[in-house]
């Protein structure tokens, strides 16, 4: 559901604006920040959960992290370039493999449940099925405006900064009705799963409690070609970066060391990060769950458990 504005809407501080061409709201202000994304959730709640995501672009795509393939469109933007269903299908198969294997290798602490164990390995670093949202506003305008920068070492060596890109995006996604709710566990009639990590996980893992952290995927295994998230997006919202860099501004909560609090602190993480992944991903190959030849390549389509510095 795409919300209509009017040719020349402001919100009320007279600044934040809808931009017909890009199809966005510029928010100028908090408070037009607050209002446009109140009247979204306003509007697009009366039909559903809607939740908010932060990205550093306004990109053409949403697609699950191990649906990607980058690539640029006609006029140069960068998107993720669609695999057939076929290779999405493939890609699960080998996910579940890995996963399986994860869970009985003594990956999650105990008592994590096992419908929860993709979530969280989307959450610290692996591709998977789900893309991560979030419940609260400014959480998502801390993402926009934030991004990991790979290490020139090591590409499993990630650094948090501040974007360094003119402006910052906020999604607010529509996604449906809730036909069945289980701890934490939430599925729509429009056949999305919905995962609150904080209630469905050991707080032990502390980072989806710091980052309000949700995760979101197709659950009906025909849908591969409708895996575009862009569908239920009801209104993107764009902000100078400047401004949300200082709208956020600089409270302990909010600084990298604390939205990404380190395997000192999080025992989920500490215990994600004793696994070697090339080393892992070689012993499946050596098992032959799979038909990838290289570990590294595994490493590439479905990554690894991320080691962030501040």
């Amino acid at each position: 559901m795409d919300l209509k504005f009017r040719s020349g809407w402001k919100a009320m501080d007279g600044e934040t604006e809808w931009l017909e061409p890009e199809r966005v709201v510029y928010a100028k202000s908090p408070q037009g920040l607050i209002q446009a994304a109140g009247y979204a959730k306003h509007i697009l709640g009366r039909k559903g959960m809607v939740f908010y995501r932060g990205q550093q672009s306004n990109y053409a795509t949403m697609y699950p992290s191990l649906y990607r393939q980058k690539g640029r469109d006609k006029n140069r933007k960068i998107i993720s370039k669609v695999i057939t269903d076929s290779g999405k299908r493939k890609r699960s198969d080998v996910l579940d493999a890995i996963i399986l294997k994860l869970q009985n290798s003594g990956a999650f602490l105990e008592n994590t449940p096992e419908f929860v164990t993709e979530g969280i390995l989307q959450h610290y670093g692996l591709n998977t099925r789900y893309i991560d949202i979030v419940d609260n506003l400014w959480s998502a305008l801390w993402f926009s405006c934030h991004s990991m920068k790979i290490s020139t070492h090591s590409s499993n060596l990630m650094h948090i900064v501040r974007s360094n890109k003119p402006y910052s995006y906020v999604y607010l996604l529509a996604l449906g009705k809730i036909k069945k709710l289980n701890a934490g566990v939430y599925e729509t009639y429009s056949n999305v799963e919905i995962v609150d990590l904080r209630i469905a996980a050991p707080s032990l893992y502390l980072r989806p409690h710091a980052q309000h952290g949700l995760v979101a995927k197709r659950i009906n295994r025909q849908m591969y070609s409708k895996s575009d998230f862009m569908e239920c997006v009801g209104l993107t919202i764009k902000v100078d970066t400047e401004n949300a860099l200082k709208w956020i501004g600089s409270g302990e909560l909010l600084m990298p060391g604390s939205m990404y609090p380190s395997a000192f602190f999080d025992s989920g993480y500490a215990v994600l990060m004793s696994y070697d992944e090339l080393t892992f991903y070689e012993k499946l190959i050596e098992e032959k769950l799979h038909y990838y030849k290289s570990a590294k390549k595994m490493r590439e389509v479905f990554g690894s458990i991320k080691n962030v510095s501040y």
